[in-house]
């Protein structure tokens, strides 16, 4: 008797073990599924579009690294006639060393910090018409500016950390394929800005040695969203302060 006794025992222990070990797990996959849950739905921030696996193609990288470029080397375009005229004379007193040496500075920096750049941009939710990328500190600025007046400034400065700490997939893609660029056509830029006569870096980069027969030059002629962004913010920025708009008439 004592030994029926001990079987049902031991048999009851182990359905019990078995129910226990079983809610566990379940209790465990359901909080893995909650924290799962906020992570998902909240580590995008506003105005960001979802990642697309078929971007960034040629023609995004291409576009931002010239644009990115030419922003590097527009220092000389800045300087008036006369600053020009004496930036010669002063050349013209150097060896032909020296000037070659100077003239190609300038697009060493410029290459050496175009795919880093790549870093600061993101694929934003916008109008088809509109290119893909902008920016990352105009959304941040926008977006926070409309956080700001929609509800205080904490809850924009908030927002900003948000947009600094997030890397979106895409962006990621970009730096990787500027590499692969850079890596191909790091001469070819040398020897583009030794030319007097330069032809277009969009013809000569993209058109001309980056894009495959398969690609498109489409997003070439696609305008910015930044100045609709900003135009968004001051609609919002005028809806709160409507004194504003008056003063904006006269």
């Amino acid at each position: 008797m004592a030994h029926k006794f001990c079987k049902k025992y031991l048999a009851s222990l182990v359905v019990a073990l078995i129910l226990l070990i079983y809610l566990c797990q379940s209790d465990a996959t359901l909080s893995k599924k909650d924290k799962k849950k906020p992570k998902k739905s909240g580590s995008r921030p506003p105005g960001v579009a979802y990642d697309n696996k078929k971007f960034p193609n040629n023609c995004h990288v291409c576009r931002l690294m010239v644009e990115e470029i030419k922003h590097s080397l527009k220092g000389e375009a800045d300087l008036t006639e006369e600053q020009l005229k004496e930036k010669k004379r002063k050349d013209r007193r150097k060896s032909k060393a020296e000037r070659k040496r100077e003239k190609a500075l300038p697009m060493l920096v410029a290459i050496e910090e175009v795919c880093n750049s790549m870093l600061g941009y993101l694929p934003q939710q916008a109008d088809k018409t509109k290119f893909r990328y902008v920016k990352s500190h105009d959304l941040k600025e926008v977006n926070s500016l409309i956080k700001s007046q929609e509800e205080n400034d904490n809850a924009a400065d908030e927002l900003a950390r948000k947009y600094d700490a997030y890397r979106h997939p895409e962006t990621n893609r970009l730096l990787a394929m500027c590499d692969e660029i850079i890596n191909r056509e790091e001469n070819n830029l040398m020897r583009w800005n030794t030319n007097e006569e330069k032809e277009d870096l969009f013809d000569y980069l993209c058109r001309n040695r980056v894009f495959t027969v398969e690609d498109s030059d489409e997003c070439l002629n696609e305008t910015s969203a930044r100045d609709d962004l900003w135009v968004k913010a001051f609609d919002v920025v005028l809806e709160k302060h409507p004194e504003l708009r008056n003063k904006q008439d006269l």
